[in-house]
């Protein structure tokens, strides 16, 4: 509990500039650095641990490593924003890439690729200019609401052509991305601020309704709030409508309870305990708990995830809604997929938790889920 306490007080000096008197001595560092790695945060330790006179070459490799992905993500996005204004295709800046100006230093806030989005039809026009004029490649297929491509230099970019994540009513809202766009330069848009923040809370909330979103989400919602300027009824009634208001409010007072002075609540306890165990792209564990839940029980869950259901066989393989007929084919290309790309351990880790997460435990999962109106 004490190692919590202190962890999220360092992170709260490094990136909001509250005081920390709490001293850290070398076997406390080592626990913070495990900690803090598990969510993609040891860099944001380096500074606040060498201000107490710690030297943690595990904290310092891991702010080089960031300062290094930030460099070259911002010369990826500097060069795709470039020739994608030539042949002009409007584009909007997503994520980390809009977020990060917040930071008191950019790197700070790391990001594993970078989001782009385009309109649905500039797509293809898109991918073929950054393959010829930046010599990226292109996935072959797009997934549900974006294709993948890969720089030569290793970088990572997600051209989404749509912001849906298959969760009624937010992607009602979510689709109206581009009512708030605000024209930055060239053809470079960025969302309106109440959509960023509104889009910011819709993201956290489908990963954390899959497993957890980890804790940098809710740093960025947290200087979001304190140095942005936006409307605030405007941004509650985006929520309202995405049906996303209990899940935004009490991320909120997470984020108080961790970089702040608030007292946890019975509910932001099991948030806080249901992300920590989760990591920064959540756990298995708490992602079977929630979808056995779904599905009606351990047995019912096991078929699923043998035969997926053909509604999410979709989202998987786009080109199947053409052809119909072709569901058992999928069927055995997933199989395919799950044996010989790597996936064999973890299907192996899904159903070693669904045999051993109790119902207790897969309800109580259930019943948070339930109070944040997710």
């Amino acid at each position: 509990m004490e190692a919590r306490k202190l962890l999220f007080s360092l992170l709260a000096e490094e990136v909001f500039g509250t005081e920390c008197k709490k001293n850290v001595d070398e076997g406390s560092a080592e626990r913070l650095y495990s900690m803090s790695k598990a969510h993609d945060l040891a860099h944001l330790l380096a500074s606040p641990f060498e201000r107490r006179g710690i030297s943690h070459a595990g904290c310092e490799k891991q702010e080089m490593t960031a300062i290094y992905r930030y460099e070259l993500s911002r010369h990826e996005l500097a060069s795709i924003c470039r020739v994608l204004t030539k042949a002009s295709v409007p584009h909007m800046l997503l994520k980390g890439s809009v977020i990060r100006d917040l930071y008191p230093k950019p790197y700070l806030r790391t990001s594993c690729d970078i989001d782009l989005l385009v309109r649905e039809g500039d797509l293809t026009r898109a991918a073929e200019v950054l393959v010829q004029e930046l010599g990226y490649t292109a996935e072959k297929d797009p997934a549900f609401h974006d294709l993948s491509l890969h720089s030569k230099s290793g970088v990572h970019l997600e051209l989404h052509f749509s912001l849906k994540e298959h969760s009624q009513p937010m992607d009602e809202v979510l689709e109206t991305v581009w009512d708030h766009a605000v024209l930055r330069e060239g053809m470079t848009y960025v969302q309106d601020t109440e959509f960023l923040i509104f889009h910011t809370v819709a993201h956290m909330a489908y990963h954390f309704s899959h497993g957890g979103c980890g804790i940098r989400p809710f740093m960025d919602l947290r200087l979001l709030e304190q140095r942005a300027t936006f409307e605030k009824e405007e941004l509650l009634a985006l929520c309202r409508r995405a049906g996303l208001e209990a899940f935004y409010r009490n991320a909120l007072l997470l984020g108080e309870v961790w970089f702040g002075n608030a007292s946890h609540t019975a509910l932001t306890a099991k948030m806080e305990a249901y992300l920590l165990r989760g990591g920064v792209y959540g756990s298995t564990e708490n992602h079977v708990a929630l979808e056995r839940q779904r599905a009606g029980g351990k047995l019912r869950y096991a078929f699923r995830r043998i035969w997926m259901p053909k509604e999410q066989l979709r989202l998987r393989y786009p080109k199947m809604k053409k052809s119909p007929l072709l569901i058992p084919w999928y069927q055995i290309r997933r199989w395919a997929e799950i044996v010989f790309r790597g996936r064999l351990k973890h299907a192996a880790d899904e159903m070693r938790a669904n045999r051993e997460i109790s119902y207790k435990a897969s309800a109580a999962t259930d019943g948070m889920m339930q109070e944040l109106g997710l």
